[in-house]
């Protein structure tokens, strides 16, 4: 039997119900999913580069230089140097991120954790343990055979940590428009079976016989 007109209608009305149903689930799906996620608290420091030869760090310095501060080594000695010089904050996991600014030759440093405390008390001794370590490092240039001295030095200590926002905007326009886009999609492609179905089921019209 083929779909009348009014009956056609009626599941056009009723299926754009469910994309229009589908966004607030999502715009409420992501809004929980933001709230519920931990706090973060973010501590910024930045250290001078200074080379022995005046110019810039070359990039194969820049990368081991960077290795450097994010590697296991300097962390762990950070670790037990927050738990000598600061003893009442609390541990928990942290993440450090390095950025080269080649224009500055300056080096940026930051810190994230759920306590503010520790996200400050572990980049100092981050910074500090950097400089302990040496002030001055063999680098290595474009060549291999060649290598280059460079320094550090404090310019700004760790900073006060203060709350990363995350953008709401984009997490809640997306909640919403993916789930709309699947809903029609599936109501698009429900009516089309539907048609289809209903027109094979009729079957093709009969033919009229010749009068005898």
């Amino acid at each position: 039997m083929t779909p009348s007109p009014r009956s056609f209608l009626r599941f056009v009305l009723i299926g754009l119900a469910l994309p229009c149903l589908l966004a607030p689930i999502g715009v409420c799906y992501q809004a929980l999913r933001i709230t519920g996620e931990p706090l973060r608290f973010i501590s910024q420091a930045k250290l001078a580069i200074s080379t022995s030869s005046g110019k810039s760090l070359s990039p194969e310095a820049v990368s081991e230089l960077i290795d450097r501060v994010e590697g296991f080594d300097l962390r762990r000695h950070a670790l037990e140097r927050t738990r000598a010089l600061s003893p009442e904050v609390k541990e928990c996991d942290i993440d450090i991120r390095a950025t080269f600014v080649p224009d500055s030759g300056s080096l940026h440093l930051s810190s994230s954790s759920s306590e503010p405390k520790f996200s400050r008390a572990y980049l100092d001794a981050l910074v500090d343990q950097l400089n302990v370590e040496g002030s001055t490092k063999r680098a290595a240039t474009a060549d291999s055979a060649n290598k280059e001295d460079y320094g550090t030095q404090v310019v700004e200590r760790a900073s006060a940590a203060i709350q990363s926002v995350q953008p709401w905007a984009p997490a809640i326009v997306l909640g919403a428009v993916v789930p709309f886009v699947l809903g029609l999609i599936a109501v698009l492609v429900a009516g089309r079976i539907w048609v289809l179905t209903g027109s094979r089921a009729t079957g093709p019209p009969p033919v009229p016989k010749e009068p005898v």
